[in-house]
């Protein structure tokens, strides 16, 4: 091929092809700042009624504002706070009994020994009885038959030790017998007084828990009602929030879709332009058939792509891009001017081709088709599309080949 022989002219095709890329690569970094100032302008939006997305694409969070999906998530939001908004368990201290049955056993206790001993007294003085009176009638019996003082005397004495023992011990246990008694009644007075303080004790702690349940449920229907305002006061703000989302959207719609579009003109002269002279598919490795030419390890672009195979068999390629990458720097910083010119022809091809597909451009309205000849215009100038060779000579050909795909088919709503 003849253009293949004269390698300075191949050179700058090549770079003029890698310049076409470079500037549709920075119509993607515009395309990505576009998005990101969208992007946050939603975020924004979303923040402002207090229930953002996770997602990152700015299309997808316009379609959650403008959609069901915001009011969804507020919605359930609002559910979820009213559902936080749960009484409080109240729990009521137990008052524990701890002495009333002590005190019934002591008073069962005292009873039961009173009975014994007054059953027990009421046994002795009535044996007492029984032997004075049966001892009284032997001494009468006996004196109406003897007359001796003496033995009268004896009898009574006889008959008044035993009873008076006897009453003695009556007497005793009369007195246990009312002692306990007493204590019974103490033990009465201490278990009615014991069992007022406790039922006073009861009745005000059931005071203490109906207040602070009466409390909470005035705090948790305050609550209720202020969760029940501020969600009515979002969904009031909802209209507006899903218009000002619409409107940014739409902005950045405005700014994308031409750079898509002519990014999709611009890649299609290019492809008509360059493909006879490097097929589309080795435009990822242009770096290094440019590298390959410039340091003479090739005379043609053929050769050159077979030495590219022969990198990509290895694991020398990341090597050798990052030494053909600094080597195209290197020739735009110094030979630079030598290139201006086959560029500026090449861009004159391009905006040439551009002008016979015009008519099969399909714009929407006046304005669009404005924006679209003017972001051609930026592309087929030599002076755009240098500054962008000299801005991504960085990046490999193969970040400007994605960059290229990326917005051709970038998401325009």
């Amino acid at each position: 091929m003849e253009l293949e022989k004269a390698n300075p002219d191949v050179l700058g095709s090549l770079y003029a092809l890698r310049g076409g890329l470079s500037a549709i690569s920075v119509e993607h970094d515009k395309a990505q700042r576009a998005d990101e100032e969208c992007y946050e302008k939603l975020n924004n939006i979303a923040m402002r009624a207090g229930a953002r997305c996770d997602t990152e694409d700015p299309v997808e969070y316009a379609e959650y504002i403008c959609g069901d999906g915001l009011e969804t998530k507020l919605r359930n939001e609002y559910k979820d706070k009213l559902d936080g908004i749960k009484e409080n368990e109240i729990n009521e201290r137990y008052i524990g009994d701890k002495e009333s049955r002590s005190c019934n056993n002591d008073i069962t206790d005292y009873h039961r020994h009173a009975r014994k001993d007054f059953i027990i007294f009421a046994a002795c003085f009535a044996v007492c009885a029984a032997l004075i009176i049966g001892f009284t009638c032997s001494i009468i019996q006996c004196n109406q038959s003897y007359s001796d003082s003496a033995s009268v005397g004896a009898g009574i004495l006889f008959c008044l030790i035993p009873g008076i023992a006897l009453f003695i011990t009556a007497m005793c246990f009369m007195g246990y017998g009312i002692s306990n008694l007493k204590y019974k009644k103490w033990a009465k007075k201490r278990l009615n007084d014991y069992l007022e303080k406790l039922q006073k004790e009861r009745e005000a702690e059931a005071d203490r828990v109906s207040e602070e349940r009466n409390a909470e449920t005035t705090r948790i229907a305050a609550e209720r009602k202020a969760a029940k305002e501020e969600f009515n006061k979002l969904l009031e703000k909802l209209p507006a929030l899903r218009e000002e989302a619409r409107t940014v959207l739409n902005e950045r719609n405005a700014t994308i879709f031409p750079l898509v579009e002519s990014c999709n003109v611009y890649h299609k002269a290019m492809t008509e332009q360059f493909t006879p002279l490097l097929d589309e598919r080795d435009w990822q490795h242009l770096d290094l058939v440019i590298y390959q030419l410039e340091t003479r390890r090739a005379d043609n672009i053929k050769e050159a792509l077979q030495l590219v195979d022969r990198e990509l068999q290895t694991e020398r390629l990341e090597n050798s891009i990052r030494a053909a990458i600094k080597s195209i720097c290197f020739t735009l910083e110094r030979g630079f001017t030598a290139l201006q010119n086959s560029i500026y022809v090449n861009c004159s091809k391009i905006s040439n081709a551009i002008d016979a597909m015009s008519t099969e451009m399909n714009i929407q309205n006046n304005q669009l088709a404005g924006d679209l000849k003017n972001r051609l215009a930026e592309l087929t100038d030599s002076v755009n599309v240098g500054n962008a060779l000299q801005a991504k000579a960085n990046e490999s050909s193969a970040q400007l080949v994605d960059d290229v795909q990326a917005l051709r088919y970038y998401n325009t709503d």
